[in-house]
């Protein structure tokens, strides 16, 4: 007599390697910002960088009680500070004095807010940072201060050195190198916006100025910006030599941003800039 035989357990489904991906990754805590995250995976973390510390900026704008001091902070690293207005004279009337105090009281409310919006922002910041960044922000030296004064702003910066110092234990030259080398490579894809675009070009030259370096300023370029004054070398000062040169690099970036937008969108435009000889913008950045 045959043995009958017993039904084998079934396997549990495994889910396709891309499915269960998905379902780990880290998306933020935030979920108006959903998506936006800083991280440390691969070279890109440096376009990240920018791309998220901008939609924090946008957010906190809206979000935050006066949210554009901190929306400015975060733009420029630096809280902004608040103008008082001038002193009164002596003959200042009751009315006149009355109206100054309380402009006054509004600034000293003001600086109270932004005080604890930025603290808060450390929160909204550190909410946004991978699992594997958090414990490289941790092994700072600095982290333990940062995080009990909640200072955002040196939070953003150490995320911003993280982010650009993908290649730091590379030998300078090296590194200096293979960033120029990305930069002159940056174009602009088939589906990509300008502004995308625009992000991924600034974000280029950032990293040059972060490791020590800068693009070249073209002589001939200098030249021609100062002979366009009725100045040469040996006439201009050293101050308006370096005018020029500062005109002559925006002219550069500007040309390499143009040069590199997507040729089925904007090579009619390109095309018709050279026919006209015309003279491209300064630098977008």
């Amino acid at each position: 007599m045959k043995s009958e035989r017993l039904p084998m357990a079934a396997k549990p489904e495994r889910l396709p390697y891309n499915r269960a991906r998905q379902q780990t990754k880290f998306e933020g805590r935030i979920d108006s910002l959903k998506g936006h995250i800083y991280d440390c995976a691969d070279s890109r973390q440096a376009n990240l960088y920018v791309k998220t510390t901008r939609e924090i900026a946008g957010y906190v704008a809206t979000a935050m009680r006066n949210g554009n001091d901190v929306k400015t902070a975060i733009e420029t690293l630096t809280v902004p500070k608040m103008k008082l207005p001038n002193d009164l004279p002596a003959n200042t009337s009751a009315a006149q004095k009355r109206h100054w105090e309380k402009r006054i009281d509004e600034i000293s409310k003001k600086e109270m807010i932004l005080e604890e919006n930025m603290k808060t922002l450390f929160s909204v910041v550190w909410g946004q940072v991978s699992d594997v960044l958090r414990h490289r922000i941790q092994a700072l030296a600095d982290f333990k201060r940062m995080n009990s004064e909640a200072d955002s702003l040196a939070l953003l910066v150490a995320l911003r050195d993280q982010a650009f110092n993908f290649q730091s234990q590379k030998d300078q030259v090296q590194a200096l190198q293979e960033a120029v080398k990305r930069f002159y490579l940056i174009s602009q894809g088939r589906n990509e916006s300008c502004q995308v675009y625009m992000d991924r070009y600034e974000n280029g030259m950032q990293v040059i100025k972060h490791i020590g370096g800068k693009l070249p300023v073209y002589t001939s370029l200098v030249d021609v910006d100062l002979k366009t004054r009725g100045l040469d070398r040996d006439t201009a000062t050293a101050d308006e030599i370096e005018e020029s040169e500062k005109s002559a690099t925006e002219r550069q970036l500007a040309m390499g941003y143009i040069l590199g937008c997507d040729r089925v969108r904007y090579g009619k435009l390109i095309e018709d800039l050279e026919n006209r000889d015309q003279v491209f913008p300064k630098n977008p950045i």
